[in-house]
C-alpha cells in the first residue's frame, strides 16, 4: 500500500463515519427545522494539491473514473448552495467524487 492509497483509505474511513453520524443526528433531531446533510468531496484542485508536481496531479486525476480530472472549487460551491436551498434533503450524504472508489484488496 503506497502513501496515496493509505491516505485514500483514511479518507474513505472518515467518510463512512461522517455519513453514519449525519444519518444518526438526522434521526435523533428529527424536527421540521433540522436538515442534517453532509457533502463528501473527492479529489479537488485545492491550494494544497497545487503544490504537488504536475505529474502527481495528473496521476491523481487519471485515477478518477468520470470525469478524469480533479474537481473544481466552483463545482463544490454549487453543490453546497443546492443542498442548502433544497428543503427535501434530510440526513443525506452526497458524494461529489467522480465515482472514485478504492479497489478491493
Amino acid at each position: 500500500m503506497n502513501a496515496t492509497t493509505s491516505g485514500l483509505f483514511t479518507s474513505y474511513s472518515d467518510l463512512w463515519v461522517v455519513a453514519r453520524a449525519s444519518r444518526f443526528w438526522s434521526k435523533i433531531l428529527n424536527r421540521p427545522s433540522n436538515k442534517e446533510r453532509t457533502t463528501a468531496p473527492g479529489l479537488f484542485l485545492t491550494p494544497m494539491l497545487q503544490t504537488l508536481r504536475k505529474e502527481v496531479r495528473e496521476s491523481l486525476a487519471a485515477s478518477i473514473p468520470f470525469p478524469r480530472r480533479l474537481g473544481q472549487a466552483d463545482e463544490y460551491a454549487r453543490l453546497v448552495l443546492h443542498v442548502l436551498s433544497n428543503h427535501s434533503l434530510t440526513g443525506e450524504t452526497i458524494r461529489l467524487d467522480g465515482a472514485l472508489r478504492l479497489p478491493p484488496r
